[in-house]
């Protein structure tokens, strides 16, 4: 948690990445979408920084949150080849 906040210039943009991946009230009940458009940002900006913090701290996504694999899968069936973030 520590190296992703110390990474960021903006610390609430940091605290919210980490509130979605986690699954923490303070995001709970908010959709990636909503809180982009609250911040001014797309959707696959903040979800590409939630996906970089799980990598980073070896945690399994949130509720609510792909994991790797249906990531993957979602790409492969719309078109995308897998990549990582």
């Amino acid at each position: 948690m520590d190296t992703h906040m110390s990474n960021r210039k903006d610390a609430q943009l940091g605290w919210l990445e980490i509130s979605i991946a986690l699954g923490l009230d303070s995001t709970r009940g908010k959709t990636i979408t909503m809180i982009a458009s609250e911040v001014g940002l797309s959707k696959q900006a903040i979800s590409k920084r939630v996906t970089t913090f799980l990598r980073m701290s070896q945690l399994p996504p949130a509720f609510g949150l792909k994991s790797e694999t249906a990531r993957r899968v979602y790409q492969q069936t719309n078109g995308h080849s897998a990549r990582s973030d």
